[in-house]
């Protein structure tokens, strides 16, 4: 030490007077490289600059890796950077640089800030902050914001985000501690990189980029990016069959999953049942799935969490966009009210797709009055209070219809039967919410969310048979209308403090009050609503908190834990429920790393669905007095590992028990989709005795996943897979023994493979494959004390339903017509092989041979699509 400041002191003395003289410290660099050694790069300066540099290798290491924010630097701006990442000071002196240690003392303080979208303003939710002088990594939450410990000396945060080029940040201090960055897009297919590679922190980085790259220009079913459908290609995420927009998750049902706007509940996410979602692809700013170690935020459904959050709206400058498809029209704008501070979203989606394809499905199909409809609106207002406060309120509108009937005429002997079905589903969606997000300081923040739910959905099944001989005339009928009606209103906070820089600490709670109106009623005809005895509303009310605790115990292992308490009150009845979770990731490398979780959950409303074949319909049943909760306790583990900068490989092995599921004590069909001369029997005649129709019971679901992934800018080819076995049982229902459950799928296949030809051009292909659907068909008969014979329906889901496969071909093609103008043209083929895949699956008695035969109804043969989109800026 005393050798340096000798030196120190002696050029000091000696070449003071010419430190200015010489060295152009304005000189602009134009370097190979931006990341290199301290050797490497200190060559390539001198070469440019004709400037020398002296140093003592015992001080300073040569191999040491410099980060660099550009490759274009001012030689100034360089000797700073260099300055800040190795702890140094220097001295210039007759055109020579003197590299020296720094003698200031490591000062360790907090920086925080947003990670922004540099076009739009929009937060990136999910951004990696990787800290390289003490090795850790955090993530933005969802308004985009970070905090990450940092020391005075060693200065280099890198920040990625995928679609995003990468950006380094240094030149902060303690007084400048607020550090907002925007990021540019990348207009690649997106690599998964991970920088450097020998840290073991850096497997961190890709959690969930591979699931974010996925959504990044997907095709989607007839050329519509549909999110939920894109979630989908995930090993863990089956479908539910045709045109059925049902997300399974490990054995569960479609009710299991909770599904998220801007983090507030709604019940039904889809248009046409499935063939697009609620969630226009223009407005949607991230998606977050939770499958397993689900975090103690999240309550009320058993088997996942998709959290779907909404732009905010562009903050800079106006644009727009028009889609032309074949599913319909949809138009969006967004822009800013008062630049860099409020904006405004907007979009619309209508359909037209009825018009198409009545013709061909009445051509091809026996059905008859076919309707296919939806319509939706987004808005949203954004305003950001201060620099850390921010406000936004927002809503949304659906509305869907799917109608379609069928006719039957056969003639036995002298006898002619002719039989008619006219079948509708209409639903509808209504969300109204208000956001506030408070930063109180690097470490404590807090946002209130107070929301308003509204959700209708009702089926209607008409049934008429006329038979008619020389003599006679006999026509009977019936019609079941299935209603269900939902209101909730929302109040909620959430808090998050960074108690130091390896632990975090969430917590919050809320309240909701729900009101429920769970209906079935049969008439003989059903024309409207007038005078119909519909259930009075089901009052319940909702009170939760939670707590969660995240911490990096060392480098190589991360320990979750927390809890989530909830207490449901209705009709004087009081549920509680204490919800224990607990996960650990273990890293085993830097490309490998085991995750372990466990959790309990709860979920307090049920779907009641038809137990047998014929139109599917929901029925969303509160927990009562004789309907307790459902229960899941889950096991999870899986194994990730990083091959290379392109291939990615998962598997998961779960196991899951489920209490308090509720079914049908009856097999048969709600809507009665058996066709036969005999007189139709009401199967219901009080609107409330579904509590007494339904049996509650107990099941259990395993399996495998296993997923890959290769992506690189030109080529993208994912592959899943998922073998499971999901069970019931119940005491009263098939003899007490367990049956497979109805979305029990003992294979699940997913290849997506996208192409890029050229600039301009992408093509792709996706096929699926999953085992048919469990579904209940009666295999005898017996005879009633009146001599009229009644099938036999007590084997629960006896048979299957064909296996589903499906292969579409898209391409894509994308032009800027000008700078303010930009076309995407979608096209392909949906359903390329023609598989008729069954959507209903009935019984029609064949009195000539005295037997039933199975008929199934299907909806889509193959489809050409063509969707063109325009962008305004």
């Amino acid at each position: 030490m005393k050798k340096i400041v000798l030196i120190f002191l002696f050029n000091l003395l000696f070449f003071g007077l010419q430190a200015q003289k010489g060295i152009d410290f304005d000189q602009v660099l134009i370097l190979n490289e931006k990341t290199g050694t301290v050797q490497s790069l200190l060559a390539n300066v001198q070469e440019i600059s004709q400037v020398s540099f002296s140093y003592s290798s015992s001080a300073i290491d040569a191999n040491a890796v410099v980060y660099l924010s550009s490759k274009n630097l001012t030689f100034k701006q360089f000797m700073n950077e260099l300055q800040e990442q190795l702890e140094i000071d220097y001295i210039e002196f007759n055109n020579k640089i003197l590299l020296i240690p720094s003698k200031s003392e490591e000062v360790d303080f907090w920086i925080d800030g947003y990670i922004r979208d540099k076009s739009n303003g929009e937060s990136l939710i999910g951004a990696t902050i990787y800290n390289a002088s003490r090795n850790t990594v955090t993530e933005t939450n969802e308004f985009g914001y970070y905090s990450i410990k940092v020391t005075s000396k060693n200065q280099l945060i890198r920040v990625s985000y995928i679609g995003y080029e990468a950006e380094i940040i240094t030149g902060f201090s303690e007084n400048k501690r607020r550090i907002n960055l925007d990021l540019v897009q990348s207009f690649k297919l997106p690599n998964i990189v991970i920088k450097p590679s020998d840290s073991l922190s850096s497997i961190r980085q890709i959690d969930g980029e591979v699931e974010k790259s996925l959504m990044v220009s997907n095709p989607g079913i007839l050329g519509e990016n549909n999110i939920l459908q894109s979630i989908k290609l995930l090993s863990e995420i089956q479908s539910g069959g045709e045109v059925q927009g049902n997300i399974l998750v490990q054995g569960g049902g479609p009710d299991q999953n909770l599904i998220l706007m801007d983090g507030v509940p709604i019940y039904e996410a889809n248009h046409l049942l499935g063939l697009t979602s609620i969630f226009s692809s223009d407005a949607v700013n991230s998606v977050d799935l939770e499958t397993s170690a689900f975090s103690s935020k999240y309550a009320g459904r058993l088997s996942s969490v998709i959290n779907v959050k909404t732009k905010d709206g562009n903050k800079f400058k106006h644009q727009a966009s028009a889609t032309m498809g074949l599913l319909g029209a949809s138009f969006h704008v967004e822009g800013p009210i008062s630049k860099g501070r409020t904006s405004y979203l907007l979009s619309s989606r209508t359909s037209y797709i009825n018009r198409i394809l009545e013709p061909i499905v009445q051509n091809y199909f026996d059905i008859l009055n076919t309707e296919f409809r939806y319509a939706d609106l987004k808005l949203k207002l954004h305003h950001n209070l201060t620099k850390n406060s921010s406000i936004s309120v927002g809503a949304f509108l659906g509305n869907d219809k799917l109608g379609f009937g069928n006719q039957l005429e056969t003639t036995i002997e002298d006898e002619n039967i002719q039989a008619f079905t006219d079948n509708s589903i209409q639903w509808r969606n209504r969300l109204y919410n208000m956001l506030f997000n408070q930063v109180v300081n690097e470490k404590l923040q807090f946002s209130i969310s107070v929301s308003t739910v509204e959700y209708d959905l009702s089926s209607l099944s008409s049934n008429q048979l006329l038979t008619t001989t020389i003599d006679t005339s006999i026509f009977s009928s019936l019609d079941v209308l299935s209603v269900s009606t939902i209101d909730d209103d929302n109040l909620r906070t959430d808090w998050e403090y960074k108690a130091s820089e390896t632990q975090k600490i969430s917590f919050g709670g809320g309240r909701s009050w729900h009101e429920y109106s769970p209906s079935i009623i049969s008439r003989d005809s059903i024309i409207d609503d007038i005078n119909l005895n519909f259930t009075e509303g089901i009052n319940a009310v909702e009170t939760f908190i939670y707590l969660q605790d995240e911490i990096d115990l060392s480098q190589y292992f991360k320990l979750t834990a927390g809890f989530h308490f909830s207490r449901f009150v209705v009709e004087d009845v009081d549920f509680n429920s204490f919800q224990p979770r607990l996960s650990a990731d273990i890293y085993l490398s830097d490309r490998t790393d085991i995750k372990l979780s466990y959790s309990e959950m709860t979920q307090f409303v049920h779907l009641l669905v038809n137990p047998g074949t014929g139109l599917p319909t929901d029925l969303w049943l509160p927990s009562t007095e004789k309907i307790q909760p459902e229960e899941s306790t889950n096991y999870n583990i899986s194994v990730r590992h990083k091959w290379n900068k392109h291939f990615i490989t998962s598997s998961n092995m779960y196991y899951r028990q489920f209490n308090n599921l509720i079914d049908y004590t009856s097999a048969s069909p709600l809507f009665n989709p058996v066709i036969t001369k005999a007189t139709f029997i009401p199967i219901i005649n009080n609107v409330r005795d579904w509590e007494d129709r339904v049996e509650l019971g107990k099941g259990e679901s395993y399996g495998l996943n296993v997923f890959g992934s290769y992506i690189s800018p030109q080529f993208r080819l994912s592959a899943s897979y998922a073998y499971g076995f999901s069970n019931r049982q119940f005491d009263n229902i098939n003899r007490g023994n367990p049956f497979p459950y109805r979305y029990d799928r003992r294979h699940d296949v997913n290849i997506l493979l996208q192409y890029r030809l050229r600039e301009n051009w992408t093509v792709g292909g996706n096929w699926i494959y999953g085992t048919g659907q469990a579904t209940t068909f009666a295999i005898t008969e017996f005879l009633t004390i009146d001599g009229e014979p009644v099938l036999d329906f007590s084997q629960r889901n006896n048979f299957r339903m064909p296996d589903y496969h499906r292969l579409d071909l898209s391409a894509t093609y994308k032009k800027e017509i000008s700078d303010d103008i930009k076309i995407t043209i979608d096209m392909g083929l949906y359903n390329v092989y023609n598989r008729l895949n069954p959507y209903i699956v009935y019984l029609q008695n064949d009195e000539a041979n005295n037997e039933f035969e199975a008929r199934q109804i299907g909806l889509f043969p193959i489809l050409p699509f063509l969707n063109v989109k325009f962008n305004f800026n």
